[in-house]
């Protein structure tokens, strides 16, 4: 027998929401002639990229996904236990 053609045929699979730790690393530097004549040594560190809201740990998505969740899906934020 010969081949003669084809069907194909779809599904859909949902990929469960994965949670993973973005590490930023900012280089510092410092001038070898100030820590060699001690004249006021100066550490500068590289700025880190902007947070949506100052000093949190949450990335855009991990806050879309909360906003997602309460306002599109009608979850709860509170602790259910």
């Amino acid at each position: 027998m010969h081949v003669c053609g084809n069907e194909e045929s779809e599904q859909i699979k949902i990929i469960p929401a994965k949670i993973s730790v973005i590490k930023h690393k900012q280089l510092k530097y410092a001038c070898r002639e100030c820590e060699h004549t001690q004249i006021k040594n100066k550490v500068v560190t590289a700025s880190k990229p902007m947070q949506p809201i100052p000093r949190s740990i949450a990335s855009p998505e991990a806050l879309a996904a909360v906003v997602t969740a309460k306002y599109c899906d009608a979850a709860t934020l509170d602790n259910p236990t």
